[in-house]
């Protein structure tokens, strides 16, 4: 999706042609899992953009056991990693619950670790660094910042 800076009133606008698509996906005879995980994922995006942090939470949480139940060959184009990120974000910038975003956010990495993928990492360990210093954890806010960067170093 572009990130071009969007009115609210554009936004307000996908957001309904997005919930539309949902409801045909829900009721369809044969769900396409990625389709519906797209569309999720899309929703929970533009709820961020007009800082709706608490409805994209439940646009990813309802995505993730899409996430889980999708095949793994061939790769996902959105994992369970990348939703679990995701939410991490959602949580870490509604500023409710850094605890639930730390969680979200190491739930990932030990995904993307498995998967090896450098790049995702480089961002968990940014975003986990964020959280810490969100919570005035300044050592470990340093830790995982310096760990973002050895990762991407290796990209």
């Amino acid at each position: 999706m572009s990130k071009e800076k969007r009115t609210t009133e554009e936004l307000q606008e996908q957001l309904a042609q997005l919930n539309n698509t949902l409801e045909q996906q829900q009721n369809a005879e044969e769900k396409d899992i990625a389709a519906l995980l797209e569309n999720s994922s899309q929703l929970a995006e533009t709820h961020s953009d007009l800082r709706q942090y608490s409805d994209a939470i439940t646009c990813l949480e309802n995505a993730l056991p899409l996430a889980r139940q999708q095949a793994t060959e061939p790769p996902p184009q959105i994992s369970e990693a990348d939703v679990l990120y995701e939410l991490a974000v959602a949580h870490h910038r509604n500023q409710e619950n850094y605890g639930k975003a730390m969680e979200y956010a190491l739930q990932a990495l030990e995904l993307f670790e498995t998967a090896h993928a450098n790049g995702k990492l480089a961002k968990t360990y940014q975003r986990i660094g964020l959280i810490h210093i969100a919570e005035n954890n300044w050592d470990a806010a340093l830790d995982a910042l310096e760990k973002s960067v050895e990762w991407a170093e290796r990209l």
